[in-house]
C-alpha cells in the first residue's frame, strides 16, 4: 500500500495521505519517522552476505564442505597465488588424459596454501589481518620449484586432489606456516599439516582414489611434468612476494620484503 491511512469519503478530500515514512498516534497527531541514512543500513551489509548458506553438493559438483556452514563464520585460508599459463593448461589436460578413466575436473584457482580452511568468526578478521601483516612484514619473499606429481586425498576422504609438489630454496615457506599457526593458535583455531607439505593443486575428483593410481600410471604423470618444466622454466621457477587471506568473500594481501630478491 502507497499510504498507511486511505481516505475514500468525498468529505474528507481535503485530507492529506500519510506517506510509509509516517505514523497516527492516538491523539490524532502525526508522528513523522526519519529515514535511516545509507551509511548505517550499509554498516553490516558484509555480514548479511554470508547468511544462508547451504551445503548443497548439487551446487558444486558434488562437493562437500569440510565443516557445516554456520551464521556469523567465514571460511578462511592463507595461500600465495600461483600463476599459469598455456603450457600449464596443455600439460593439465596432459595429465588429465593420463588419469583416465578417472574424472578429473579443473580447480577453481592455483595456490599453495599455508593454513587449512578455519572457520572464523566476523569480528576476528581486522585482528587477524593485522597480527599476520606486522609478521609477514618482516619476512623475505621466497624462491620456489615444482618437482614432482602426486595424488592426496583430503582428510574427509571426500575428494582427491592431483598436486604439484613444491621445494623452497629456503626455510621460508616454514616461516610463513610458522607465523599463521602462531596467530590462529590465539583463538584455539587449527594448525597446518605437520610435516607441512606444500603443493598446488591441479585438478580435483570426488572420493579417495589415490589406490587406483598405478604404479605405470604415476611414473607416466612424472614423466609428462619432467618434458613440461624442461620447456617451460616460469612454471617450474617462480618467486612468492606476497600472501593473502581469503575470507567468505573478502581478500587481504600481505606483502612481503622483497629487498633481497635476486634478479
Amino acid at each position: 500500500m502507497s499510504a498507511l491511512v486511505n481516505y475514500s469519503s468525498s468529505e474528507d478530500s481535503d485530507d492529506q495521505q500519510l506517506s510509509n515514512s509516517s505514523q497516527v498516534k492516538g491523539n490524532g497527531d502525526v508522528k513523522t519517522t526519519l529515514p535511516v541514512p545509507e551509511d548505517i543500513q550499509s554498516l553490516f551489509k558484509d555480514i548479511g552476505s554470508d547468511r544462508n548458506v547451504k551445503n548443497d553438493p548439487n551446487s558444486h559438483g558434488g562437493r562437500v564442505r569440510s565443516f557445516q556452514h554456520e551464521e556469523g563464520n567465514w571460511a578462511t585460508l592463507v595461500f600465495a597465488q600461483y600463476n599459469t599459463d598455456d603450457d600449464f593448461s596443455r600439460m593439465q589436460q596432459e595429465l588429465f588424459l593420463c588419469l583416465r578413466p578417472l574424472e578429473f575436473q579443473p580447480m577453481d584457482d592455483y595456490h599453495i596454501s599455508f593454513s587449512r580452511t578455519v572457520s572464523i568468526r566476523h569480528h576476528w578478521i581486522q585482528d587477524i589481518c593485522d597480527s599476520l601483516a606486522k609478521d609477514f612484514t618482516h619476512l623475505e619473499g621466497c624462491c620456489c620449484e615444482i618437482d614432482g606429481v602426486e595424488v592426496l586425498t583430503n582428510d574427509e576422504k571426500t575428494r582427491s586432489f592431483l598436486t604439484l609438489s613444491v621445494s623452497p630454496a629456503d626455510d621460508l615457506l616454514h616461516q610463513y606456516v610458522s607465523v599463521v599457526d602462531t596467530c590462529f593458535e590465539q583463538y584455539k583455531l587449527q594448525k597446518y599439516y605437520t610435516p607441512p607439505c606444500f603443493h598446488v593443486s591441479v585438478g580435483w575428483c570426488l572420493g579417495d582414489v589415490t589406490d587406483s593410481v598405478t604404479k605405470k600410471t604415476k611414473l607416466k604423470l612424472k614423466e609428462i611434468l619432467e618434458r613440461t618444466l624442461q620447456e617451460s622454466s616460469d612454471l617450474k621457477y617462480f618467486y612468492i612476494d606476497k600472501l593473502l587471506m581469503k575470507t567468505g568473500n573478502k581478500q587481504f594481501v600481505f606483502q612481503l620484503d622483497t629487498a633481497s630478491q635476486v634478479t
